[in-house]
Parts: C-alpha cells; structure tokens; sequence
C-alpha cells in the first residue's frame, strides 16, 4: 500500500469491498466550519495558502511547534512567504493527520503527487495557482464535483443568515443547512459573555434582563434557524453539564453575572447545566439531532489568546473528564 494510493486506510479485503459498495454515494456532511458567504458569493481563491491554512488553527500551532515565526502564521508577511514557511517545515510533521490532508488535496483536487517540501514550494505554487484561476477551483463546482450533497454549517444563533438562503436558491442539487451553536451564550465565565448577551439582544429585537428573557431569545433564534432547515445543535464543551437546575437558580445566578459579580465555579457549572437541557428541550420539540463536542478546552494559550484573540489555534482536547455520569440525567 503506497503512501496515499487508491487503498489509503484500506488495508483489508473487508474493508476494500465495504469502500466499494459505497464510493458513488453522495456526501451528506453533518459538520464542518464552512463559509457559507463565501460558498454563495461563489468566490474563488488566490493561492494554495488561502486554500489549505489561511483559517486553518491546526495547520497554525504545527507551525508554531516548529518554531515558525508568528509574523508567518498569522502575520503580515506574505501568502507566498508563509507557504514557503510551511513548506520548509512540512516534512517534520509526517506522522500528523494534516500533512496527510493537505496531500491529500494536492493528488485529488490539484493532480499533485510531490511531497511539500522547501525544494518544491516554488513548483507547487505556481502549479497551484494557475488550477485556481480555474472556474472549475470555485466552492460551488468543487462542492458538486466532490458528490456534496448536504452540507451542515456551523452557526452562531446571534447572526442572521441571509447566505443560507442565497446558496439555498442559487445552488442546484445541494442543500446547505445552518447548525444552531449557542456556545457564546453558555460560556458565562467567558469575558466576552455581557457583550454575546448584548449582541442576542440586538439580533432579537428583545430587551435581555433575566434568564427569563434570555429562554424566550434563544427560543426566537432556535425558531428562526428551524425555519431555515436546521436539523441540529452542536455544542463544544469541556465536561458536559446536565444534571436538573431550576429557573430561579439559573436567574440568580444570570443576575449576578449581568451585575458583574465574580460566580463561583458551582454557580457556571450550574448555569452551563441549566442550559443544557434548555437546548435539549427546544430541539426535542423540533426533533433536532443533539451533537455534543466533548474535551474541547478552548483558547487555553493566554498569549495566544490575548494577543491574537479568540480562536487563534490555542484549543486542545482534555480527556480527564467525567462523562457518561454528567450526561445520565439529560438522557
């Protein structure tokens, strides 16, 4: 079996048969982080580093772990300079699920045998660029080349999303569905969580001043993302919190935090519960799928964090976690 040959992951007779009795089946995507917007405007891009790591956080702290300087990472240095940085690092993570990813798009998107590497960036490159001035290379024709047919975003109920709908009328054979992620709203410990209630109060239309008010807001965003087409929720948690809270004890604890009053660990750990099952009772109304991302330790690196904002490539999976007796009581 060859390095990423048609047998890749195959190494079985069972397994070669089972790959064959479903191959020219579409695909129907559960979860992805698409851009949506970017899907419906249809827009191409410009080069294999805006393609393979420009959003890309795992591909990120690779680099950083061999010792790529930020400036070419998230800096400001050139697409072509960062590529040429990753290229010159990439051998050294031969063992990771991204360098077989990448490789991956390079043979099947971009007919690209070559291993990356700092001898071949330049011929990668330019090869790859020319493939992306393709109309063939837009999100669209690849979604569609590629068997696409559902595919499930991942979506911030304190948004609208008018490129649902735009790719929805625009894009044949394809159904783009949103995932109602409400993570920002149960994170009460997070900085940034007053300013996620403002900003639900503002999508809303509705003053948010207890916990009360906070029910019928989520419930107004759930309703709206239903009516989309949404099948699903999808929670990314550390340790997932279900056991039974009650509306005043969940208020209390609400009107503490809006106040800016330091909550005790029981008090976000009660609050996270509380909402829990809030979001399991909305979807259990609409008959939504209930997806839970657990370990998930988000922003753990304070540097990365603080001088790059959220989100920037410092999350990483703890496993040190209780969980079937966490969840006993939402089930």
């Amino acid at each position: 079996m060859g390095f990423l040959d048609q047998d890749y992951l195959l190494e079985k007779r069972a397994a070669k048969n089972l790959y064959e009795s479903i191959k020219g089946l579409p695909i129907l995507d559960a979860h992805n982080h698409a851009d949506i917007e970017e899907i419906a405007n249809n827009e191409g891009w410009q080069d294999i580093w805006e393609v393979e790591a420009a959003t890309d956080h795992y591909v990120w702290e690779l680099m950083r772990k061999r010792g790529v300087p930020e400036e070419k990472i998230t800096g400001s240095a050139s697409n072509y300079a960062k590529w040429k940085a990753l290229s010159d690092v990439f051998p050294d993570i031969a063992t990771n699920p991204t360098y077989e990813w990448i490789h991956l798009d390079l043979q099947r998107r971009f007919g690209i045998d070559k291993l990356i590497c700092c001898e071949n960036a330049d011929e990668i490159w330019e090869k790859t660029k020319q493939a992306l001035n393709k109309d063939s290379f837009r999100p669209q024709p690849l979604l569609k080349d590629m068997n696409v047919e559902i595919l499930c975003t991942t979506d911030d109920p304190v948004v609208s999303l008018p490129y649902h709908e735009k790719a929805n009328q625009e894009v044949t054979n394809i159904k783009f569905l949103p995932t109602w992620r409400p993570d920002k709203i149960s994170n009460i410990n997070s900085t940034s969580w007053y300013s996620d209630i403002k900003d639900l109060s503002a999508e809303t239309d509705m003053e948010i001043s207890d916990v009360y008010d906070l029910m019928q807001a989520l419930e107004k965003t759930h309703s709206y993302f239903d009516k989309l087409g949404c099948v699903a929720s999808d929670h990314g948690v550390e340790q997932p919190l279900a056991y039974h809270i009650s509306k005043n004890r969940a208020n209390k604890i609400f009107q503490k935090a809006i106040n800016n009053m330091d909550l005790t660990a029981q008090e976000i750990r009660d609050y996270k519960a509380f909402l829990m099952h809030y979001y399991a009772e909305l979807n259990a109304e609409t008959d939504w799928v209930m997806q839970i991302h657990i370990g998930a330790v988000r922003d753990y690196r304070d540097k990365l964090k603080n001088n790059l904002g959220p989100d920037s490539g410092g999350d990483i999976s703890n496993q040190n976690i209780e969980i079937a007796n966490n969840l006993q009581a939402l089930l």
